[in-house]
């Protein structure tokens, strides 16, 4: 789906829509951009009219798919404050957080529809290459892990386990976990784009000390 093709004038397009297929295609660039997987699963595909790195392996897809697929309808209600891919260690230490911190307007005016496109690719065109700005990964770099996690409000939670597809992809409440310092944490901005029905901010906080972790 991208942004000028005909969905942009059907009455249920939200802004949600937008957000979950950025996502989407964000988290494949991570993981593929990080080494995560295999360069063999990831093949090129067209999205925001550049080409981006996206998985062919059915697993990750429907894992990717099904867990946004969940967080949409709280997405759309702006009750997702931010949302992070965090990439850990082989004993469980996050060493990157790709963060999403957003903010969604009321406003759905279609016509603001037009001007996203820009922010969006550039956006992924700047995590296509945040490689250049991040240290290596640990070694052994293939039994590196990811997980996702959802930022929200105490009550969503509750609202989640109540619905009926939240069997068939559980969340869990989670506490973070670091053995560092917020000392040994650094922030590296990559792009931030402000519409007038969304703002989207991208960072890393990148563990200074992942080399030795």
């Amino acid at each position: 789906m991208d942004i000028n093709e005909g969905e942009k004038h059907n009455a249920d397009f939200h802004i949600a829509d937008i957000l979950i297929e950025v996502f989407e295609v964000a988290i494949n660039l991570i993981l593929y951009v990080r080494n995560i997987y295999p360069d063999g699963i990831f093949q090129r595909f067209q999205k925001y009219n550049i080409g981006v790195m996206m998985s062919t392996h059915p697993k990750v897809n429907e894992y990717i798919k099904d867990l946004l697929e969940t967080i949409k309808p709280y997405i759309s209600k702006g009750e997702v404050e931010k949302i992070v891919v965090q990439i850990t260690n082989n004993n469980g230490d996050p060493v990157e957080r790709f963060c999403f911190d957003m903010q969604i307007s009321s406003s759905d005016s279609k016509q603001c529809y037009f001007d996203m496109e820009t922010h969006l690719r550039a956006l992924l065109l700047k995590l296509n290459t945040c490689e250049a700005m991040l240290k290596p990964l640990p070694k052994g770099i293939r039994y590196c892990s990811f997980q996702v996690l959802a930022y929200t409000k105490q009550s969503v939670l509750k609202n989640m386990e109540e619905k009926s597809d939240f069997q068939n992809f559980p969340w869990i409440v989670t506490e973070n976990k670091c053995r560092s310092s917020p000392d040994d944490n650094i922030i590296i901005p990559i792009r931030s784009c402000a519409t007038e029905v969304f703002v989207l901010q991208c960072y890393v906080e990148e563990r200074q000390q992942k080399l030795d972790a």
